[in-house]
């Protein structure tokens, strides 16, 4: 079985690794530099969602030897006057089952949502507060503000995983 993630962004490539060789021991994951079609922050769930398709699609396309194509979008939204960060995954396959998973939500700092509000994205906002680069491609938003509890990997492993789900018990779907 050849798993397909539409990113060469090393989190998420390690993300789609750790939850599909749970499933899948003798499975090999393959990135793309898979493009999302959507702002380069998305700002609603539904542009993540139509990113993560878009990034999924690409995948199955370009690569006929892909079982299952995995695209991943990180997005903010708004919510009770504030911005919240959150993540969703497609898995989608050439029969066009899919699955669709979103990790969770957390309250962004309000000088990073004033910035992103402004237009910048939320990586390099968030690299400003903690005087790094490229963080989002290393512990993100959540690793920073959890001090750590809270990784970018467990946080896209999880909403993978739930994207996986049809594929994991497809007895049910």
């Amino acid at each position: 079985m050849i798993i397909g993630i539409g990113s060469k962004n090393p989190v998420k490539i390690a993300a789609v690794q750790a939850v599909v060789k749970q499933i899948w021991p003798d499975v090999e994951v393959v990135s793309f530099d898979a493009p999302s079609g959507v702002s380069e922050q998305p700002r609603s769930d539904e542009e993540a969602v139509q990113g993560c398709r878009n990034r999924a699609k690409f995948v199955l396309e370009d690569d006929p030897d892909v079982d299952i194509a995995i695209g991943h979008e990180a997005a903010v939204v708004e919510f009770e006057d504030r911005l919240y960060c959150t993540g969703w995954a497609v898995a989608l396959d050439r029969f066009n089952k899919e699955g669709l998973g979103c990790g969770g939500k957390f309250p962004l700092p309000h000088v990073v949502a004033a910035e992103v509000k402004n237009g910048k994205e939320l990586g390099p906002a968030m690299d400003g507060i903690q005087n790094d680069h490229n963080t989002k491609q290393k512990h993100g938003a959540v690793g920073f503000l959890t001090k750590g509890v809270i990784d970018r990997t467990s946080a896209v492993q999880r909403e993978m995983t739930y994207a996986l789900i049809p594929f994991i018990s497809g007895e049910f779907y």
